[in-house]
């Protein structure tokens, strides 16, 4: 069975707008797409480091905390996928070349992700 790790970076803001939303930003690659990578021979914790440095130009597992939100199996698949989240202030994300912040509303990331986002507590 292959495994893929998916990583949901989402920026917080500490200042909801006007109608009481607190604006979030989430991080994905190139193509809209939630960032992450099937698991080879390394570990979990391993795997994580490696998207996070090529996603991301300032963040490091040693100084982010990352939580396991969610897991995804079909029946009839070969593929899972976990899924965890690391919530980190507005404005501090620095994405790579591979990566974009987006406004989460401008992000059409996956519903199955969507949900996990819109169950996560809106303070860092």
């Amino acid at each position: 069975m292959k495994t893929k790790v998916s990583l949901l970076v989402v920026e917080i803001s500490d200042r909801p707008r006007n109608n009481g939303v607190v604006p979030l930003r989430v991080l994905v690659d190139n193509d809209n797409r939630v960032i992450g990578k099937y698991i080879s021979t390394k570990s979990i914790d391993d795997t994580i480091s490696e998207v996070l440095s090529k996603y991301s130009n300032n963040l490091d597992t040693r100084y982010c905390k990352i939580d396991l939100v969610d897991f995804f199996h079909e029946a009839s698949s070969d593929e899972c996928e976990v899924l965890y989240m690391v919530k980190m202030p507005y404005h501090l994300i620095s994405p790579t070349k591979e990566s974009k912040l987006l406004d989460i509303d401008d992000a059409n990331i996956e519903e199955k992700y969507g949900r996990s986002i819109q169950q996560t507590a809106r303070s860092v």
